[in-house]
């Protein structure tokens, strides 16, 4: 049986107000600040999207995708917990699967074989087993067949009980974008003291959106032994 899968989109805003003064001196102004805004928009979503709780928020993969593996370690990454999430993950995911971690991750990992030949970024073991994987991710690189690409949030220490890496159909993680994000300039504010206003403007940022993932299988979290 098929159900309906629904999201509220909740409202996220930034105000910034600035003097009229300001504004007639500085031509760029609105264009720097909506610059501005969109990159704390983009820092604040690339948290919400990996540790969201999903209440007045989005859901953060890390907290929606809940299957995992544990490291063979306490405290470290080996070589072995690499292929154990790709061996974890089931088949029907693994055509579109991609990883996601920290970029000190990905360091970490490239330095599992300081000779290179085992190294899991040459191409002997870079290429993988045969899975019809994308390109290289946004690091450039594929790890074991994968699209690795870096997400900035995630934690970069493997700490016990941390959660160092995910692999996973990311067509199984559903974002809601309703607007994108719109900037209005308000033309007065007023004092509170005595509602005249107040020679100042403010800069109005709002978008609304929310996330889900909408299977847990089609994740593996690789999570540090304690």
């Amino acid at each position: 049986m098929l159900a309906n899968i629904g999201k509220q989109v909740k409202r996220a805003d930034c105000f910034v107000p600035y003097s009229i003064e300001l504004g007639q001196d500085w031509s760029g102004l609105q264009g720097e600040l909506t610059m501005m805004v969109q990159e704390a928009k983009d820092d604040l979503e690339a948290t919400k999207f990996a540790f969201g709780t999903g209440t007045d928020q989005p859901q953060g993969v890390l907290i929606g995708g809940t299957a995992s593996v544990t490291t063979s370690g306490t405290a470290a990454l080996a070589v072995g917990d690499i292929f154990l999430a790709e061996e974890a993950l089931a088949p029907r995911h693994r055509s579109r699967a991609q990883w996601v971690a920290n970029r000190s991750i990905y360091n970490r990992i490239r330095q599992f074989d300081t000779n290179g030949g085992a190294n899991l970024w040459t191409e002997n073991l870079q290429v993988g087993l045969a899975n019809n994987g994308p390109t290289p991710g946004n690091t450039g690189y594929n790890l074991i067949g994968y699209q690795a690409n870096e997400l900035s949030t995630m934690g970069t220490t493997v700490a016990t009980g941390g959660t160092v890496a995910v692999l996973g159909d990311f067509s199984k993680y559903v974002i809601v974008d309703r607007i994108g994000m719109s900037v209005e300039i308000v033309p007065h504010l007023f004092a509170t003291a005595n509602n005249r206003p107040s020679g100042s403007r403010g800069l109005f940022a709002f978008w609304r959106n929310s996330a889900e993932v909408v299977d847990p299988l089609a994740f593996r979290k690789i999570i540090t032994r304690s």
